[in-house]
């Protein structure tokens, strides 16, 4: 297995489990909404998205 993608509604505790999941599995963990997101809520320039 490769990859795992853990959707759900808000507060749902998928951060939870996907950490828990990280250290069992030793898949790697990435947060989509760090991914998309700055930390001023505004949008990460596609070119970053790329690399």
């Amino acid at each position: 297995m490769k990859r795992i993608m853990v959707i759900g509604c808000p507060g749902s505790g998928k951060s939870t489990f996907s950490r828990e999941l990280h250290s069992i599995t030793g898949i790697p963990l990435f947060h989509l909404d760090m991914m998309n997101w700055n930390a001023d809520r505004t949008t990460v320039d596609k070119a970053v998205k790329c690399l």
